[in-house]
């Protein structure tokens, strides 16, 4: 089985695979099916991913194109009008402060602007470039699981942001020159303002008006210094939301060829937990195959040390003689067919050759008498019902003369 190492921070994943390993000298690995099939989900996951921006890059890179070249345009048109406009309220707010003759009052009203003036910029922001300075994005996926989800969460909002901020400069042109008309607009207010009733007029409030008229036509340019500047910060956009896009893109595919994993382990699991016997079945059939056919119980070879009946003593006939003598089988030790004495009998006899003749001579035969001093069949020290053959006589006489 195995279990995804731990990590020792938070991205640490506590599920396991249970299911049984395989190593190449197993020959067949049921779950490479499995794997073929999770790593097509991956693919499919991954396409799919890629077609939620495939369209809207196609543009993006249009729009490139036709906004670089409208920002210089509009940027053109517009610097001698802010250049007469800088110059216009910075002696519409000198005037207004010689009108006003307090200087405690102008500093404080100053003071209020320059206040105000930071709750303008956090509001709105301080212009220039929108986009990231690092637009580098990590596509490994040798990483935990934990750690891959969080990873492409942090990319998704990474590349959001990029497109947000793409969008929002491709709007730039059309921005710059509305800019420039509020900032017309709200000098010409305070012209107008300054050329009512001297008795009628705030003037207070009209060198407000004539501040904020001011900030206006410094923001013109959005923080941008030149129009290249602003074409930069655009190829980057464009550029962080490509790569976020591709990068979301191989890290989504390694997501789904894991999440697919883990849905065949979990099934196995159930699988496994709602019969568990035939499991056991199938695993004993691996370890323990079929083997061929037993060999016969008691023999050990046709040599000197065994035959049809094995060990010493063992045979057809037992003790030291029959058809596989104490040692052996067919030609060994004290008897077999072919022994040294001749004939079906070991080194004591054979049918009636060697010194005691009979089959089974020597030691042992199976019964009657025979020709020489180891007997018959069965004779020298024992076979089935043998005597001696010298005396002649049955054992039941023997008996019962003895008796007598």
């Amino acid at each position: 089985m195995t279990t995804e190492s731990p990590t020792a921070n938070h991205d640490r994943d506590e599920w396991k695979d249970c299911r049984p390993t395989r190593t190449p000298e197993d020959g067949c690995d049921p779950t490479l099916i499995n794997e073929m099939a999770c790593k097509a989900k991956g693919v499919a996951a991954q396409a799919a991913y890629n077609l939620t921006y495939a369209d809207l890059l196609a543009q993006a890179q249009k729009d490139y194109d036709t906004t670089r070249k409208a920002y210089r345009l509009k940027r053109h048109d517009a610097t001698l009008a802010v250049q007469d406009m800088r110059h216009q309220i910075k002696h519409l707010a000198e005037r207004i402060r010689c009108l006003i003759e307090q200087d405690r009052v102008v500093r404080c009203l100053d003071d209020a602007y320059t206040e105000i003036c930071k709750q303008l910029d956090c509001c709105e922001g301080e212009g220039g470039c929108c986009v990231e300075s690092d637009c580098e994005y990590d596509k490994s996926t040798d990483i935990p699981y934990r750690k891959l989800v969080k990873r492409i969460d942090h990319y998704q909002r990474r590349l959001d942001a990029a497109k947000d901020c793409f969008t929002r400069l491709v709007g730039e042109p059309a921005a710059l020159e509305k800019r420039v008309t509020d900032a017309k607009a709200a000098i010409d207010a305070v012209n107008t303002a300054l050329a009512e009733d001297p008795a009628k007029t705030d003037l207070k409030k009209v060198y407000a008006q004539a501040r904020i008229a001011q900030r206006l036509v410094d923001r013109i340019w959005n923080g941008f210094g030149d129009a290249n500047a602003f074409v930069e910060c655009l190829c980057c956009a464009l550029s962080c939301w490509s790569k976020g896009a591709d990068a979301v893109s191989v890290l989504t595919g390694a997501k789904a060829v894991e999440d697919s994993r883990r849905e065949s382990a979990t099934q196995w699991c159930v699988n496994l937990l709602g019969n568990p016997v035939d499991e056991i079945l199938a695993e004993y059939d691996r370890r323990c195959p079929s083997q061929k056919p037993c060999e016969p119980e008691g023999g050990s070879g046709e040599g000197s040390g065994g035959g049809q009946g094995g060990g010493q003593g063992g045979g057809q006939g037992g003790g030291y003689g029959g058809q596989g003598g104490s040692g052996g089988g067919q030609g060994g030790g004290y008897g077999g067919q072919g022994g040294s004495g001749g004939g079906q009998g070991g080194s004591g006899g054979g049918q009636g050759g060697g010194q005691g003749g009979g089959q089974g001579g020597g030691y042992g035969g199976q019964g009657g008498s025979g020709e020489g001093s180891g007997g018959g069949q069965g004779g020298g020290y024992g076979g089935q019902g043998g005597h001696d053959p010298s005396t002649c006589q049955d054992p039941d006489h023997d008996h019962g003369a003895s008796g007598g």
